[in-house]
């Protein structure tokens, strides 16, 4: 669990002739890596011997349907959208996808049917959606024109004059306020007295101008009129007045309107037939194209062909078992250890079922290389920990747990990284409730209050420690307030997850032989903190402890000191480690935030409550009618103030509870830098191989 799973290098050659059913046959089942020995060519030896493979020239057949598709399925969506689930559906009661049993067929099969069914429903729909672009464009025309005459309808023009005449041009636009004065000034100084100009009222921003100038001042006046901010309308083809040409154009916007709505409702047919059909040729056609680009990854002679790859050690004869039964033993399938330097060799996490879905907090900061340490199963509980104890409150845990767990059964059904962050909400919420039955906590301290108590009949919970309370506790042998135990608890917290980090990071150099790197990093680390509690116990914890231990303790310190400052290599002196002990406080003391975060959840909602109290104490006094208002604003102001406090301190206890893990933490031992695991694997959201599956009633077949 420490460790990745452990890879296998695999290489198989088979007789061309199966070259197709294997490629399909791996693809199927998902268990090689599939690696690119072209790069052997590189080898003078391996040119004498192998050829480049190349992609077959479907590939590009492949590629040109899939655009097809998603043309006529946008299209689709463009005309008539599906009724997609709203925000809250789509992660917790989203609708399940429409999966489709398909025949085990070959590619040229699929690339015929597919070519058939698109090329088909596209001759089908290409009229159809030029019909409906080109009423589309028509009507919106239109209305941009309707829109402008809808404000012009009061000025009295006739708009067949606008444009260039025998004598004088009539130009019409849109200016803003601010500016006819401007206009005015400049057309005056271009055109003098051979122009009119009449400005009406247009919306609060603009103005309409009507500039009637001599043809032979035209030209100049109405660059100079631009100049200034003019915005000229074209009205080509209108004629009467803005009033008369908008009932017109009214009505002709109803035949391009009733043209779209006829070719709308075919569409839609068409789409309710075929949409569903055509995403399932795409996905078949995709996952066919992805069978054809791996072949640049291969190597072939004039009768076989050479894979490389990586497969799981545990299922490397499943792989050879595989791969034999599907090219009839005409193969040759060598499975040895891997030879490559680390980070060559790719990287899977295995974890137990209840831990693998930490592995995305894992990988979200870094891989891990092969012989490296899996931290997931050191980072999870460190995590929930953190995350409970900041939070520490039963009512807000038990709600992230119920969101965790319907988004589980909801988005998580269908997708990985919800299922695996739906399960981590869950589980910390599960934590949470476990810190706020200990804390005392539950909505703050909502069943403390006074005006709570003849309801519930509950005057203090049971608790371990309140955070906020006022009574002492003991421990470590004394008595001191709950805030100072509680920080006392977040750093005996801290400590212990340091140590686990600083005994992984030495442990793991050891076994790898790097005792230098141990001692120099870790060893110094692991005497010198026994040595400060030695030296600080008497005098910080009053500690009575015998001469014999103060000795060891100076002794360690020198040591640990020592250990710190000179090195193996050289420089052999190093003073600037000496900030490595700083370092190491600054970590230690980081831990202090669980503390802070604990607090400011429970300041916050006490906070909430009393001011919901002071509601109800205030307005109780009043007649019936003010009483039952004081009730319903002091309820809205603990459901608003307690989701927002809820939803902010649990980011924020999610974002420290990574933070520990990554910076303080994984800085002690862990390194990543690795590369994930990536099968040749098919991957199907719509479709299922009809001969892997039983098949069941209603069910499509393509």
């Amino acid at each position: 669990m420490l460790r990745p799973v452990r890879m296998s290098k695999v290489k198989i050659i088979a007789s061309s002739e199966h070259r197709e059913n294997t490629l399909k046959h791996l693809h199927e089942v998902g268990l090689m890596q599939i690696n690119n020995v072209n790069e052997k060519l590189s080898s003078p030896e391996w040119k004498r011997l192998i050829n480049r493979s190349k992609q077959p020239e479907v590939t590009g057949k492949f590629s040109s349907l899939i655009l097809e598709c998603n043309h006529i399925l946008n299209s689709f969506n463009r005309v008539c959208p599906r009724d997609e689930d709203g925000i809250l559906k789509s992660f917790f009661m989203p609708t399940p996808p429409n999966i489709v049993s398909v025949d085990y067929s070959d590619s040229l099969q699929v690339l015929e049917d597919g070519g058939k069914l698109i090329h088909s429903l596209g001759s089908e729909l290409s009229p159809l959606f030029t019909s409906y672009n080109n009423n589309l464009n028509e009507a919106e025309e239109l209305r941009s024109i309707i829109s402008v005459l809808e404000k012009m309808k009061n000025v009295d023009f006739d708009l067949s004059y606008v444009g260039t005449g025998d004598n004088a041009s009539l130009y019409v636009g849109l200016i803003e306020s601010e500016r006819v004065k401007n206009l005015d000034d400049a057309v005056n100084d271009s055109a003098a007295s051979h122009h009119l100009m009449e400005v009406h009222d247009y919306d609060e921003n603009d103005r309409v101008v009507l500039l009637l100038v001599d043809n032979e001042y035209a030209d100049n006046a109405i660059l100079v009129a631009r100049s200034v901010g003019l915005r000229t309308l074209e009205f080509g083809g209108l004629s009467g007045t803005p009033s008369t040409a908008l009932s017109r154009l009214k009505d002709g916007l109803q035949k391009p309107d009733s043209d779209i709505e006829k070719t709308k409702q075919k569409i839609a047919v068409l789409a309710e037939k075929y949409a569903e059909k055509v995403e399932v040729v795409r996905e078949l056609l995709t996952i066919e194209r992805e069978r054809c680009a791996v072949n640049v990854n291969i190597a072939e002679t004039k009768e076989t062909f050479l894979l490389e790859g990586w497969v799981e050690s545990d299922k490397a004869d499943s792989l050879t078992e595989e791969v034999n039964a599907v090219a009839e033993n005409h193969t040759v399938v060598d499975v040895t250890p891997p030879d490559e330097p680390e980070e060559k060799i790719p990287v899977k996490l295995r974890n137990p079922v209840l831990l693998r879905h930490f592995e995305l907090l894992t990988e979200m900061f870094a891989t891990p290389k092969y012989n490296d340490v899996d931290p997931t199963i050191l980072l999870a509980p460190a995590f929930l920990i953190f995350y409970g104890l900041m939070l520490t409150d039963s009512a807000y845990g038990l709600i992230i747990m119920a969101l965790g767990i319907m988004l589980f059964r909801g988005a998580g059904r269908y997708d990985e990284g919800t299922r695996n962050m739906s399960m981590i909400l869950a589980s910390a919420g599960f934590v949470t409730i476990i810190f706020g039955i200990l804390t005392g906590g539950f909505l703050g301290d909502m069943f403390t209050l006074k005006y709570l108590t003849p309801f519930t009949g509950i005057k203090f919970p049971a608790y371990v420690l309140e955070p906020l309370g006022r009574t002492p506790v003991s421990a470590l042998g004394r008595s001191m307030s709950p805030i100072l135990a509680l920080l006392v608890l977040s750093l005996i917290f801290g400590l212990i997850h340091l140590n686990i980090g600083i005994m992984v990071g030495f442990l793991h150099k050891v076994k790898a032989k790097r005792y230098r790197e141990a001692v120099d990093v870790h060893a110094w680390l692991l005497l010198f903190q026994p040595a400060v509690f030695i030296l600080l116990g008497k005098s910080m914890m009053g500690l009575s402890l015998p001469k014999t231990v103060e000795t060891v303790g100076q002794a360690l310190f020198v040591v640990s000191i020592l250990l710190l400052l000179f090195k193996m290599e050289r420089p052999h002196i190093n003073a600037m480690a000496l900030f490595d002990a700083t370092g190491f406080l600054g970590d230690f003391l980081s831990y202090a935030r669980l503390l802070a975060l604990c607090l400011a959840t429970g300041g916050i909602a006490m906070t909430i409550n009393m001011i919901a109290g002071m509601l109800m104490a205030g307005l109780n006094p009043l007649p019936f009618v003010g009483a039952v208002l004081g009730i319903v604003i002091a309820v809205l102001v603990l459901i608003i103030g307690h989701v927002f406090n809820m939803a902010m301190n649990g980011l924020g206890s999610f974002v420290h509870g990574v933070r520990l893990n990554y910076v303080e933490f994984f800085s002690k031992f862990y390194e990543g830098g690795g590369s994930k695991f990536t099968p040749f694997k098919v991957r199907r959201e719509n479709t299922i191989v009809k001969s892997r599956i039983k098949p069941t009633a209603g069910e499509g077949v393509i």
